[in-house]
């Protein structure tokens, strides 16, 4: 089955990737079919054959997830591109909007308990210096 992948090239901490076509059960270095395009992550570029990029598409061959996602935004569509997050992403990120939910729901009731604490701790100060006061005018 034929696959559109990315090839990784470019140099250490540069990395830059060519959209290929190739055999799934190949690498993508080894022996790929054709060059559709390219990407580059650090600036977000891309330049695409869409024309030929459909024409393999309705021949059968599928996008990876990340390239479902790159040509999604390019505005190629076809019934073959669909991109599937994650599951352990969205795990994730609804783990973390739920924690920041919780921390925004308890931090006022843990700001009106330290008032009250702070209150009851002003209170018992003043009447030691009361208490002191009383102490000192009766010697």
């Amino acid at each position: 089955m034929l696959e559109m992948r990315f090839l990784r090239s470019g140099r250490r901490n540069q990395a830059f990737f060519r959209v290929v076509l190739t055999e799934s059960s190949k690498p993508p270095k080894s022996g790929f079919i054709k060059v559709l395009g390219w990407f580059n992550p650090h600036t977000k570029e891309t330049s695409l054959q869409k024309e030929e990029i459909l024409s393999w598409l309705k021949k059968g061959a599928q996008p990876s997830n990340k390239l479902s996602k790159i040509l999604s935004q390019e505005g190629i569509k076809h019934k073959m591109i669909n991109f599937v997050p994650s599951a352990k992403k969205a795990a994730k990120t609804k783990d973390k909007a739920e924690v920041k939910e919780t921390k925004t729901i308890q931090e006022p009731k843990e700001k009106e308990a330290e008032e009250v604490i702070d209150d009851s701790n002003q209170e018992a100060s003043q009447e030691k210096t009361t208490d002191q006061n009383k102490t000192n005018n009766q010697e």
